[in-house]
């Protein structure tokens, strides 16, 4: 919604909802392949399952969708992403107080500040 405005055109609301239904389920089945195989036990943790999970809730949603017409429930599509893109930045927090956690176990003499 941030990069049409408030009020988009039926063209930018299609190019949205093929990007929901084609090119998202993508980028998660990724991010939840990645979150399976952290090291260190660290795909193990609570609140990585929590995250890797909403990834994959988001996923089965999105392949539920039928490929976009232009005249076809795009605000119903368009709430969609909004709503899975408030999660993903809910979960963002976690996910990097973790990747801190595990650096720091891997090497507690390190403090990884200058890192960014």
């Amino acid at each position: 919604m941030v990069q049409f405005g408030p009020n988009p055109s039926e063209g930018s609301v299609f190019h949205a909802s093929r990007f929901a239904v084609h090119e998202l389920p993508i980028r998660l089945s990724h991010r939840v392949k990645e979150l399976e195989e952290l090291p260190y036990g660290l795909n193990d943790d609570p609140a990585i399952k929590l995250v890797r999970d909403w990834y994959a809730m988001s996923f089965e949603e999105l392949t539920e969708l039928q490929d976009p017409d232009v005249h076809d429930e795009h605000i119903k599509k368009l709430l969609l992403i909004d709503q899975s893109a408030a999660e993903f930045k809910k979960s963002q927090p976690s996910s990097d107080a973790n990747v801190r956690n595990a650096k720091t176990a891997a090497d507690p003499r390190d403090d990884y500040n200058h890192y960014p």
